[in-house]
């Protein structure tokens, strides 16, 4: 090895410097135009300059070299006059003086390639939004070598991303620096842009805010409810309906990851709301006859699909309230495709409505996220589960509880009391 050179490289960002001190994560997030890619193989190039250590670009796809920052570090590395000091080959970048070397892989439904990062010292995550929550919770352990960091560069786009739940939804991670990055910290933005940048403030806000400012997606084509609608739902003003019909959703969880829900609304109010995590169907059961008999519930729906039929018969047989069974796959009213689909047809009347939606993040994510089309038919197709499992995003369990409220609204009520029927013990009993 050749002696190693005594190069300064420093951030042109203050907000970059946190790139250059120890921490287990380092995230850079924000709008586009912003220098964080910049900002970041910069100080990539500064520790292969300083130490003999293994630096991975990932990405959730990666076909080829071509998908990946390979160009853009090479191309830095010129830009930086530091060529001579540089190996580059078609697959990885290698530092001559220290023998420190770049790799580039796609992570995504991968695990050679997850396997492949167990020696990174650095591990850099571009376009993080796109990662699924698969892939993260696979990484990031497999990332433990002493000292080993995990940087995140990204641009927000929905609350459900998994990158989001991990950095911008609440606590962070321990040994977390994080900071928000934008066009107008970048003193290298480009004259063209800024043209660009002016008339999308003027004309089109919205999108503004999202491409520019790093702020979440507000509205989309393709996405059912807007995320500026259910923000303008958090923030109104409740006008209680005492008299209202107090109607219950239950989604029963069937998949390990997912959770049971339950939601009770009283007009245009969300009087409770409970989640629960592995629990069994009889303990699951009387949590919820628990919770019907504390809120006076006319109305409980429960999704029959897989373990929800058994859910649908012990409540019928347990419990002296109107229990009906939702299937979402069953016809529904003109212009829906089926049953789920005008349940969340009617949630989304009431949310851009008078409905007082609770601040709860998962929730937020969830109602934002769902994507439709329109059929040939003319009728709204919600996006299927498993379809936005492969795009990385979980069951929405709380929006689908939420939505079942609204399902056979008119149904005719029974009277309002509610009589348990025992059927065992139960921690709430006493």
């Amino acid at each position: 090895m050749s002696e190693r050179p005594v190069i300064e490289l420093k951030p042109s960002s203050p907000k970059a410097e946190i790139l250059y001190k120890k921490a287990r994560y380092k995230v850079l997030y924000g709008g586009r135009a912003s220098g964080k890619s910049w900002e970041a193989f910069i100080a990539l190039i500064y520790y292969a300059l300083k130490y003999d250590i293994l630096l991975v670009c990932c990405r959730e796809v990666q076909k080829t070299i071509r998908d990946s920052s390979h160009k853009l570090i090479r191309d830095t590395i010129k830009r930086l006059g530091l060529e001579e000091h540089f190996e580059v080959t078609n697959a990885e970048i290698r530092c001559i003086p220290t023998g420190a070397t770049f790799v580039f892989k796609g992570i995504g439904r991968d695990p050679e390639a997850i396997k492949s990062l167990e020696n990174a010292q650095i591990c850099v995550f571009e376009e993080a939004q796109c990662l699924s929550k698969e892939s993260i919770d696979d990484a990031v352990p497999t990332i433990r070598g002493n000292g080993a960091e995990c940087w995140f560069l990204f641009n927000p786009r929905l609350p459900t991303d998994a990158v989001s739940r991990m950095f911008l939804s609440g606590a962070l991670p321990p040994n977390t620096l994080i900071e928000k990055v934008n066009y107008y910290d970048n003193k290298y933005l480009p004259e063209v842009l800024k043209d660009d940048i002016a008339h999308c403030k003027l004309h089109s806000p919205e999108d503004y805010k999202h491409i520019w400012e790093g702020e979440y997606k507000m509205q989309g084509d393709d996405l059912y409810i807007p995320l500026r609608d259910v923000i303008n739902s958090q923030r109104r003003h409740v006008l209680k309906e005492e008299h209202a019909p107090v109607r219950a959703g239950l989604d029963v969880a069937r998949y390990g990851d997912d959770a049971s829900v339950l939601y009770i609304r009283r007009g245009n109010e969300i009087i409770h709301h409970q989640q629960w995590k592995n629990m069994n169907l009889v303990q699951l059961q009387n949590e919820v006859i628990h919770a019907c008999m504390k809120y006076k519930v006319d109305d409980l729906i429960i999704d029959g699909a897989g373990l929800g039929g058994g859910v649908v018969d012990h409540m019928k047989a347990n419990i002296r309230i109107n229990v009906i069974e939702f299937n979402g796959a069953h016809r529904a009213s003109k212009g829906f495709l089926n049953a789920r689909a005008e349940a969340w047809g009617k949630m989304k009347t009431w949310i851009q409505g008078n409905g007082c939606l609770p601040i709860n993040l998962e929730l937020e994510g969830q109602l934002s996220t769902i994507k439709y089309i329109i059929t040939n038919k003319g009728e709204i197709q919600l996006e299927k589960k498993s379809e936005m499992k492969k795009r990385g995003i979980p069951s929405p369990d709380e929006a689908d509880a939420l939505s079942m409220t609204f399902y056979k609204e008119e149904t005719k009520l029974l009277d309002n009391t509610i009589e348990y029927m025992a059927v065992g013990p139960s921690e709430w009993q006493g």
